[in-house]
């Protein structure tokens, strides 16, 4: 359901910038999950996935999407893009994922060490297991942001996911 919205509602305004387009699959995903925050994380996810399936490197495939590869396509030029500061002309719509299963993962097991402790060994390992895959520092920055946005729910259960990110990007700008 929140897939179709990001293919139909995200494109209609090209004027929200990507870091409106991010709350925006948020409010809508917690709007259908009844404030449901497990389930607006999950939702989250599933809506942000830009990999049609986990290519490893024993020959499984783990699919993502079954949406038609139309869909696909459509769904993934509407997610946001530019979210990091540091490097704006770098697309950034891998990140989307690691920020919603880290906030869900901590959500899940109620542990930001062991959440933390998972990303690093998969970002460590991706480029073993993974097809493709390469170890990559703003993934490992995305998943510390998701969890820094689960410890700000916590606290503030209106927060959005830009605010998580425009601090990062205010603070990267202060050392600069």
């Amino acid at each position: 359901m929140t897939r179709n919205w990001v293919i139909d509602s995200l494109n209609k305004d090209s004027t929200l910038t990507d870091l409106t387009k991010l709350d925006l699959i948020y409010l809508y995903s917690q709007k259908v999950c009844n404030n449901d925050l497990g389930l607006t994380l999950l939702t989250c996810l599933y809506s942000t996935f830009e990999h049609k399936n986990i290519p490893f490197t024993f020959g499984l495939k783990i699919p993502l999407s079954f949406e038609s590869n139309l869909n696909f396509i459509k769904r993934t030029q509407n997610l946001p893009s530019h979210l990091f500061i540091d490097q704006p002309n770098v697309y950034d719509k891998d990140k989307l994922q690691h920020f919603f299963a880290s906030a869900y993962l901590y959500w899940l097991i109620e542990n930001r060490y062991i959440a933390n402790l998972t990303g690093i060994l998969i970002e460590i390992g991706e480029d073993s297991f993974i097809k493709g895959g390469a170890y990559d520092v703003r993934d490992l920055r995305s998943n510390r942001l998701g969890h820094l946005f689960y410890e700000l729910l916590k606290i503030h259960p209106d927060a959005t996911p830009s605010l998580i990110f425009q601090s990062w990007n205010k603070e990267f700008l202060g050392r600069n």
